[in-house]
């Protein structure tokens, strides 16, 4: 797994970051790395809901994307985008079943987490 040193810049209080492995009441599920980039699925302890966070410190030029979707149906359930290199961070679901992340940048989803 690559390592990083990565900045909370940008991410909003009271979320999960890449900065941080375990933050106050967040358990990570899943991830994937790209190079570089990362894509996570946190769950929320406190409340049980599930976020995702997408982070590229290569990427200064494009938006970043990250968004669950449900495994099932490959439907998007929630996403966000913002300048890169992010962090970005969904909002919480409280989706049942199996899910799974994608991030990336331009847009484009271009890498995905494992089903949960």
């Amino acid at each position: 797994m690559a390592v990083l040193a990565l900045t909370t810049a940008g991410v909003q209080a009271g979320t999960a970051s890449a900065a941080t492995k375990s933050p106050a009441s967040f358990v990570e599920m899943t991830e994937a790395w790209h190079g570089n980039a990362v894509v996570r699925l946190w769950w929320n302890t406190s409340n049980g809901g599930i976020h995702a966070e997408y982070y590229d410190p290569d990427n200064t030029t494009q938006p970043v994307w990250v968004g669950i979707y449900n495994a099932a149906t490959r439907q998007i359930v929630t996403q966000a985008e913002t300048a890169g290199p992010g962090p970005i961070n969904t909002d919480e679901v409280f989706t049942p079943g199996s899910i799974f992340a994608c991030g990336g940048g331009g847009r484009i989803a271009q890498f995905c987490t494992g089903n949960t």
